[in-house]
């Protein structure tokens, strides 16, 4: 799971995910395990690109339509992506 890289022996999920959540580093590994997990399923998309539709669309970000939305305000923020 995505919150292991902070989670504490003595947190519960939810309490690790929050506080994973406010620690920019943690959050970070995070988005790097889940872009390294699931990037398999953007084959032809840019890092860039894979990135920002997993992390709005989750597994399967990159195979959704749903996720076009945000990966167009990305790249209009973000020139070079």
């Amino acid at each position: 799971q995505c919150y292991q890289p902070g989670k504490e022996d003595d947190q519960d999920e939810e309490e690790a995910w929050l506080t994973c959540a406010e620690n920019y580093e943690c959050s970070q590994e995070c988005l790097r395990r889940l872009s390294n997990r699931y990037k398999v399923k953007c084959y032809g998309k840019s890092d860039c690109e894979t990135l920002a539709r997993i992390h709005d669309g989750g597994a399967n970000g990159c195979r959704s339509k749903d996720t076009l939305p945000y990966w167009n305000i990305v790249k209009q923020k973000c020139p070079q992506c």
